[in-house]
């Protein structure tokens, strides 16, 4: 089974912010020594807590989770072509929407 990388995301998105243990632990309501066992995978963050840890890092939980969806070459040449279309013959905006859309959707992806 595949570890969960939850502290290395934490650790990493904290020092991007300049922000110690303290400062984070104060501001979602734990310990600091919970955000240490987090950060050196001992052990994760409540459920509950993830929504707010997300929304305070500006991430996904996807994101924060460390979650990569495998996307088939086929379905990536699938996207290129529709997107390559739309950009060819449609309005640009819809364009730029529906590529937005996918950016969302497969941010996290791999092939």
């Amino acid at each position: 089974m595949k570890k969960i990388k939850i502290g290395e995301v934490i650790y990493q998105l904290r020092k991007e912010k300049s922000m110690t243990q303290e400062q984070l632990a104060n501001f979602i309501g734990v310990s600091t020594a919970a955000i240490s066992k987090w950060e050196s995978g001992n052990s994760y963050p409540d459920i509950t807590l993830l929504p707010v840890l997300a929304t305070f890092f500006n991430i996904t939980i996807d994101y924060l989770l460390n979650y990569r969806v495998r996307v088939s070459e086929e379905k990536v040449k699938e996207i290129y072509f529709e997107c390559n279309e739309l950009f060819n013959n449609s309005d640009f905006d819809v364009a730029v929407d529906r590529t937005n859309d996918y950016l969302k959707k497969y941010s996290l992806s791999y092939f």
